[in-house]
């Protein structure tokens, strides 16, 4: 069987773009500081508390997105470990939606960057992940047969 470059390459641009996620989760808390008042003291209104509830949705969906990079970077070899890197990449892409919708419904909005960082990357990681699982071979058969069923 041949070795699957692309677990490891998307796995190490997986840690990479967890990395930056970390940066735009720190801006987000940057413009929310600014933008709260200490008049409020401890009753905050709701899109502060949806804010807050972004911010901690983004952290963990770093924490994930780091664990399934790093696992996906130190396994790529063995394609029996695949099943367990294609979850933690399900898991990376539900959380980076949610947070990224959680944003947005604050208020603070969800750049193009967010959602690439936050969610196309973990897709491709699971995109690898299934390839290390099935094989390369099958997904070209795949695509072949489709391509003829539409003649």
């Amino acid at each position: 069987m041949k070795k699957n470059y692309f677990l490891k390459y998307i796995s190490i641009l997986s840690i990479i773009a967890a990395l930056g996620r970390v940066i735009f989760a720190l801006m987000m808390v940057d413009f929310f500081s600014i933008a709260i008042p200490l008049s409020y003291g401890e009753k905050l209104p709701k899109v502060f508390q949806l804010a807050v509830w972004a911010f901690m949705l983004v952290i963990v969906n770093v924490i994930v997105q780091l664990v399934s990079g790093i696992l996906g970077a130190m396994r790529w070899e063995e394609p029996d470990r695949a099943p367990r890197c294609a979850i933690w990449g399900l898991i990376s892409i539900l959380l980076g939606t949610a947070a990224n919708i959680l944003q947005i419904v604050s208020g603070y909005g969800a750049s193009i960057y967010v959602w690439i960082l936050g969610v196309a990357i973990p897709a491709l990681y699971l995109i690898a992940s299934m390839i290390s699982i099935f094989g390369w071979a099958n997904f070209k058969k795949e695509a072949v047969v489709e391509k003829n069923n539409r003649s």
